[in-house]
């Protein structure tokens, strides 16, 4: 596996600028980190902006004379790539079995380390969305046959607004997640007394994905009866492809006429 290009402290330094101040010129960004600004030490903010450029972590605007530099990528996403570098370095390749369990669980657990103001955001979205955390708990495997029912829903109805599984997953787990969670150990014990008074706090029902007033399922049943046949019909909602819509598999019901 390709190692996850990882920022030197002196690149971390010139992001942070652009998270507090926006977008900027070179020569801004140098007065302001180096006071006296000397000719050595803008060319080591352009070194820096070219190095983060490539990274692809800083933007540059080419449309005026004087180029203009900005952030483009959140300080949440570039932790989450430190975190993935890290990840990088304690196995060779994460579809080890043996070994992918306990690298999910490190970088799960790193969030808590990295000193950012969003890791409760970070551990949501990695370890409970995006499922990147081997963890027993039994809501976790409910809620994903709930997700499967639910993007069937929306197939059916032929509604991509419908299903909402992203968006409704981290909505629905930060509503309810106690502030102090930004790692897995963290949640063990917050949900050991969390459960204690609401067994059911964190199972999903399908209203929690599915958006109303996209019909019933009786509007698009799974199956259809015409004379002796039973027509059993499956749904897929995939504009632009050959499999979208609606497929009947015929099967004569017994006793049924030919």
């Amino acid at each position: 596996m390709k190692p996850t290009k990882t920022i030197t402290d002196a690149e971390l330094t010139v992001l942070r600028w652009f998270w507090e101040h926006g977008a900027a010129t070179a020569r801004t960004v140098a007065q302001d980190l180096y006071p006296e600004c000397t000719a050595s030490d803008l060319a080591t903010v352009h070194s820096l902006l070219q190095r983060l450029e490539a990274k692809k972590l800083v933007v540059r605007d080419r449309s005026q004379h004087v180029h203009t530099f900005s952030a483009a990528a959140s300080q949440s996403e570039v932790a989450g790539r430190e975190l993935q570098a890290l990840a990088d370095k304690l196995a060779d390749s994460q579809d080890d079995p043996y070994v992918a369990p306990f690298v999910r669980q490190t970088v799960v657990d790193a969030y808590a380390r990295a000193g950012v103001a969003d890791a409760r955001d970070l551990f949501i979205e990695h370890a409970l969305v995006r499922r990147e955390w081997d963890s027993p708990h039994t809501f976790l495997t409910h809620n994903d046959e709930v997700l499967e029912a639910a993007q069937a829903v929306g197939d059916r109805f032929r509604r991509a607004d419908t299903f909402v599984a992203d968006q409704a997953l981290f909505t629905f787990y930060d509503d309810r997640v106690g502030p102090e969670v930004v790692s897995g150990r963290h949640f063990d014990r917050w949900w050991k007394d969390a459960r204690a008074e609401r067994p059911t706090l964190l199972t999903m029902t399908m209203d929690d994905f599915v958006r109303g007033g996209a019909g019933t399922a009786h509007d698009f049943p799974t199956v259809w009866r015409h004379a002796s046949m039973d027509l059993h019909v499956t749904y897929r909602f995939d504009p632009g492809s050959a499999l979208d819509g609606a497929l009947a598999l015929a099967t004569r019901r017994a006793g049924g006429r030919p």
